[in-house]
């Protein structure tokens, strides 16, 4: 793979990392931004807003860590 296209993965690794860490932010800090607002299936949104973002931050570290090592072993 060219160095190009782990750098590529790197970024889509960073926005996922962002997209998890804006999920976790509180909500009074995100009031103006228009949300989800679920009448029935409230307990599920809770149990998915507290899995999603921790995942996506994970899946966004593993994302760069994979890469980074990509990166490392096309220079030699």
């Amino acid at each position: 793979m060219s160095s190009a296209s782990a750098l590529v993965k790197m970024i889509v690794g960073i926005i996922i990392i962002l997209a998890g860490l804006w999920l976790i932010l509180p909500a009074s800090w995100l009031a103006f931004l228009p949300g989800p607002k679920f009448a029935l299936w409230r307990d599920l949104w809770t149990i998915i807003k507290g899995i999603v973002p921790l995942g996506l931050v994970l899946l966004g570290l593993l994302l760069i860590w994979i890469e980074s090592e990509e990166l490392k072993g096309g220079r030699k």
